[in-house]
This record gives structure tokens, sequence and C-alpha cells, in this order.
């Protein structure tokens, strides 16, 4: 095997549904490593889904440059034109969540498995 090194400072990481349970700690754990780190979340309107960030930038001002926030729908195809653009990876962790259970098992499955 090669092992390369990868500027972390340099290399931008798309993490979706960053709002959830691990996604939130993926999310964290890639901005105390060093990474730009953008997460999707379904409105940025609702900071508190999102803040879990806040004490870490606190303790870690130093990677306050490296956080960003986006809007993206699973649903929606064209919310992720500027969520991907400049990323240099994806860690696709979103799925879709919906209040009742719907008659069609796709309708969860696909965008979750499609993102």
């Amino acid at each position: 095997l090669v092992k390369t090194e990868i500027d972390k400072a340099n290399t931008r990481i798309l993490v979706t549904g960053c709002t959830g349970f691990v996604a939130s700690h993926v999310f964290s754990q890639l901005v105390l490593a060093g990474y730009r780190v953008r997460g999707t979340v379904r409105s940025l309107a609702k900071k508190e889904k999102y803040s879990y960030i806040d004490p870490i930038l606190e303790k870690h001002p130093e990677f306050k440059y490296n956080v960003e926030f986006v809007e993206a729908d699973l649903l929606d195809a064209e919310s992720w034109t500027f969520a991907v653009q400049g990323c240099d990876y994806i860690m696709h962790i979103a799925s879709p969540f919906v209040a009742r259970e719907p008659k069609d098992p796709n309708e969860l499955i696909k965008p979750a498995v499609e993102g």
C-alpha cells in the first residue's frame, strides 16, 4: 500500500445530515482533525440543531474558518449543486425523516441510497 499525506487544511469534506446523531459526531471529529468541513442542514434558521459545534469552536478558535453549514434537501436535487461545489470528499450520512410511515418503503430507501 502507498500511504499519501492529505493536506487537511486545504481539503473540504461535505457531511450530509450533520444535525443527526452519527453525522454530528463525524462532523465534529473531522473539524477537530483539522479538515475544512461543510455540513448540510434542512434549515439554516434552526441553529439549535447544529449548535453542537459551538463549544468545540470556543475551545479551538483556530478551526472556526474551517466550518460551514449549507441548506440541502435529500428530495431536492437542485439544492445539492452548491452543497457539493468545491468539496474533495463527501460523507453521505443523511437519511430522509418523515412523520408517518410511507405506504411505499422506496419513498425512504431511494433518497437514502441515491442521496
